[in-house]
């Protein structure tokens, strides 16, 4: 499953250097990166001592606690956010790498250790400009709510909720005084990461417990927090031309999930999907109206579909067969037609529904781009 944190960006983040920051004593760290390490022993007491996820866990910190004394200054100082935002981000890929080994119990408690780490490097560097204080630190507490929420327990609700005011809070300024359209981009960009987030957190690959997918209070509580996800990014004034793609992929999630659900879901679900389609029929960028696109009109052709609009869905689905040849007979290879094909698997089952209805559109589709169909 791909629930992991890119191999590159833990890389880069152990390397990532901030400027002069002097508050915290390497030594400090290392000592407490000793004491995780025996948090981490603990955490795995049940668990075998031959079991990968013990002994890769306590490798990492033991690791990280010598390390700190064989870099010299000034890196020293300047890695010490990364160093501690890549441990608690390595925490998390073993939680979820290991899921079908540990106990809920287990589980939950590798995220909140995850969320000590993190919440101690916050504290240490801000307001400091890190990896621990910027969108970074904002997007893996989301993750580990996300996470956490999907486990069935009765705090689920509350988890859930949880995750716009974490998404607000990541909108204030870490320091000085910042002008009105820094503050809108600021919140496009956080905006775009959260849309993406909670559109992933639909998909199985990102999910542990497929079976919540399909109960009426977890799905209804998901799509109560993406509706308010949403409104926090319109009261912010967020530019929809920073995130066209990531709001289409919520749209189209919410909706796959919430429809087959309830009708409350889909009722909280619907206005997500709407404000997705008509972000995406009004961008533009520098040729024009992308809606000429085959990767925009799959994405609105699902979208008018999931929302009951037949007409739309027709005109769109109509529309992908030209687009595809057109581009294909441009450039002269087959790379768009990859591209369409990988985007259909963004939503396997929205995709297999919408061309069940069509089947006329989606054989001229095939015809221009074989691959669909193999």
């Amino acid at each position: 499953m791909n629930r992991t944190f890119p191999l590159s960006l833990l890389w880069c983040s152990l390397l990532f250097a901030s400027s002069a920051i002097a508050e915290v004593k390497p030594a400090t760290v290392q000592t407490q990166f000793k004491v995780w390490a025996s948090e981490a022993q603990v955490l795995m007491q049940a668990q075998p001592k031959n079991s990968e996820l013990r002994k890769n866990l306590l490798l990492w910190f033991n690791d990280q606690a010598r390390s700190l004394s064989k870099v010299k200054e000034p890196i020293l100082s300047a890695s010490l956010p990364s160093k501690m935002w890549g441990s608690a981000a390595m925490v998390t890929d073993l939680a979820n790498q290991n899921y079908a080994d540990l106990s809920p119990a287990e589980y939950r408690a590798l995220l909140d250790f995850s969320d000590r780490i993190i919440d101690y490097c916050q504290k240490a560097y801000l307001p400091k400009q890190t990896v621990c204080t910027d969108d970074h630190y904002w997007e893996l507490r989301a993750k580990n709510t996300l996470y956490k929420a999907q486990l069935a327990e009765p705090d689920s609700r509350a988890l859930l909720a949880r995750v716009p005011e974490l998404l607000k809070a990541s909108f204030k300024p870490l320091s000085g005084t910042y002008a009105s359209h820094d503050a809108v981009d600021i919140a496009s960009d956080r905006c775009m990461g959260w849309f993406r987030l909670t559109a992933n957190y639909l998909m199985p690959d990102f999910n542990n417990e497929p079976a919540r997918l399909s109960d009426p209070v977890y799905v209804e509580a998901y799509m109560a927090q993406a509706a308010e996800t949403l409104r926090i990014c319109e009261q912010a004034k967020a530019n929809p031309n920073v995130f066209t793609r990531h709001i289409a992929d919520l749209g189209i999630a919410v909706t796959d999930v919430a429809k087959p659900v309830s009708s409350e879901a889909m009722r909280l679900a619907a206005p997500i999907a709407e404000r997705a389609l008509a972000i995406l029929l009004a961008d533009r960028d520098d040729q024009g109206s992308t809606t000429s696109r085959s990767d925009h009109q799959l994405k609105l052709f699902l979208l008018a579909h999931a929302l009951g609009k037949p007409e739309q869905a027709k005109l769109w689905a109509d529309a992908i067969p030209k687009s595809l040849r057109d581009i294909s007979q441009r450039t002269g290879d087959d790379f768009n037609c990859r591209f369409f094909v990988s985007e259909t698997q963004r939503s396997p089952n929205a995709w297999r529904e919408a061309t069940a209805v069509y089947p006329e559109a989606y054989r001229a589709m095939s015809a221009a781009c074989p691959q669909l169909s193999q």
